[in-house]
């Protein structure tokens, strides 16, 4: 489908392939255009969906700039200001059609005083499509696990998207050492995988240095509740707390509160 005849908040979409252009040359203002028009305020629109896959081809280059910030815009458009933990089972209704989409898109840019049918339906259709989008690139993202700019942000990506097997074992495969370990504890915590290797796995990074350690714990806590292990307890109650890992916006004091509660206390 070409760009004029998608919509995003503000009309067709002719102008998002200038932004896309501006940012594989460095310009980092195009973020903020992506944010406004295609994921305003967290509403996804028509064009949003499509542009996710440019996005995740900008981030897979490291000759990019603001690789990062682009990734954080691909979860954005995937999941617009949702909460952890997700579940994609809301889109498992019947969605309006293509050409109900067509019928508002009519009413909503080229009436005078919309009052466009299938609004919410519509609305939604266009999240489902966007996080659908986004979900394709799973493996993509299991790939920047290892590198070191972008590696803490996949695994919190990885977080809202029902995971494959290969995908989970990357997660639990981490070595401890590695700048993406601390946030792919915090991935591993939503997990439904109930694989008795990820809660081994995190009971051994128990003894990392912190932040690994704690969110070992935290993750643990979630998983498996009051049946965590003294030792994840004794790692949740120093309060010596520090910097949540890139890529999550909740801070340790939010996630170890949330971990406490979990287990009874």
């Amino acid at each position: 489908m070409e760009w004029d005849e998608l919509h995003h908040a503000y009309g067709r979409a002719t102008d998002v392939p200038k932004y896309l252009e501006a940012l594989r040359n460095g310009d980092a203002q195009a973020i903020g255009e992506l944010y406004s028009t295609v994921a305003h305020q967290g509403t996804r629109w028509q064009a949003s969906c499509h542009v996710v896959a440019f996005l995740v081809e900008l981030v897979d280059d490291p000759r990019i700039q603001h690789r990062v910030e682009i990734s954080e815009l691909v979860r954005y458009i995937a999941v617009g200001d949702s909460q952890l933990p997700f579940d994609s089972s809301r889109y498992a209704v019947d969605l309006p059609t293509d050409e109900q989409v067509d019928t508002m898109i009519q009413q909503l840019y080229h009436e005078e005083n919309p009052e466009p049918e299938f609004g919410e339906e519509v609305a939604l259709r266009w999240e489902a499509d966007a996080y659908h989008a986004a979900a394709e690139h799973v493996g993509t993202y299991v790939r920047w696990l290892a590198d070191p700019e972008v590696g803490s942000h996949a695994a919190a990506l990885l977080a809202w998207f029902p995971l494959p097997e290969d995908a989970t074992r990357a997660l639990v495969d981490l070595p401890a050492d590695s700048p993406a370990r601390a946030s792919a504890n915090l991935a591993l915590a939503y997990t439904a995988s109930v694989d008795a290797s990820i809660d081994l796995r995190l009971r051994e990074l128990l003894a990392a240095p912190r932040p690994v350690s704690l969110t070992a714990a935290i993750a643990l806590a979630f998983r498996v509740g009051d049946r965590v292990p003294l030792a994840a307890l004794d790692v949740l109650a120093d309060e010596d707390l520090p910097e949540t890992p890139a890529g999550w916006d909740r801070s340790m004091r939010g996630f170890v509160a949330m971990a406490l509660k979990n287990v009874g206390l």
